[in-house]
């Protein structure tokens, strides 16, 4: 199954389709100091070669706007260059670089976008205790982050995403369990279905 791992978190480390369709959608908006760029550009998949929107960028600033109707992992960029993994979900999400570079960026304004800025603030804390020579203990953390954040993400996108993460990595029956607990809202996703399917062919 593919591995659904943020860029930032692999920088620390190493970071059914019966959804009703909400209203009234999603703003996406923020600013990325510090980069030249005229545009940017919105995907609703990682594995999609066209946006679903476009903005210009003027002083730094961008703004998409849509629907969607049902969350996934999406990603900003601009000409051939990723800029962030972001979840693509209806909501007033806000985009702010907390640093200078885009490992240190915030996205909120959305359930699975809070829950995965949070856990990234949790987890840079936990790194902060742990030897960089000692990739064991950074991956035991990891893995602690996502069986704990798909029991308290079950009614959100951040769930589905650190299942996903599981699959392979724990024993089927735990993988089930966790799967089983998703609300039926989270159930209804693509992410869900892939990881039916993945427990189907086990």
């Amino acid at each position: 199954m593919k591995k659904l791992l943020f860029p930032f978190l692999a920088a620390l480390a190493f970071g059914c389709n019966n959804t009703p369709k909400a209203t009234p959608g999603y703003t996406i908006s923020g600013r990325f100091d510090g980069f030249d760029m005229d545009s940017v550009w919105l995907f609703a998949n990682q594995d999609d070669r066209k946006p679903v929107a476009g903005s210009a960028v003027k002083n730094g600033f961008f703004q998409f706007e849509g629907t969607t109707a049902e969350p996934s992992l999406g990603f900003i960029a601009t000409r051939g260059d990723k800029l962030c993994d972001l979840v693509v979900e209806n909501g007033d999400i806000k985009i702010e670089m907390t640093g200078k570079t885009l490992n240190d960026i915030s996205i909120t304004g959305s359930p699975a976008n809070d829950a995965v800025t949070r856990d990234f603030a949790r987890l840079t804390e936990q790194f902060k205790e742990v030897s960089c020579d000692n990739p064991e203990k950074q991956q035991e953390l990891i893995m602690q982050l996502w069986k704990d954040g798909a029991t308290t993400n079950r009614d959100n996108y951040c769930g589905v995403m650190y299942i996903m993460n599981l699959a392979e990595q724990i024993p089927n029956d735990q993988l089930q369990a966790l799967y089983n607990g998703l609300s039926s809202s989270m159930k209804a996703t693509k992410g869900a279905a892939s990881i039916r399917e993945f427990l189907n062919n086990q």
